[in-house]
């Protein structure tokens, strides 16, 4: 989790250096082109947030999903071994309580 933190600080801020640096080259701020794909950009920009929000999620419910399978399936498991020892000693008494 911490590294997800760092990486998404390192890509806000390497981003803040972009622009600044496109500003910076411009000479200010009203001499920036504000292009039509720079718009759509833009507008465009909460959409694939969202989607890529959506994605994480299904991508942590598959996960979680999958790890309770495989506690259910060991506790089954654990259970199937419980009856066999159980089951294999009763079968010994029986073989031994004839005399």
């Amino acid at each position: 989790m911490e590294m997800q933190r760092s990486k998404e600080d390192s890509l806000s801020t390497s981003i803040y250096l972009l622009i600044f640096d496109a500003v910076s080259t411009a000479g200010s701020q009203q001499k920036v082109i504000i292009s039509r794909a720079l718009i759509h950009s833009a507008r465009n920009a909460h959409d694939r947030y969202i989607e890529a929000l959506e994605e994480k999620t299904l991508s942590l419910n598959a996960e979680e999903k999958s790890t309770k399978e495989k506690r259910k399936l060991a506790l089954q498991v654990e259970e199937l071994k419980q009856k066999k020892k159980k089951n294999y000693g009763r079968g010994l008494k029986d073989c031994f309580s004839y005399r």
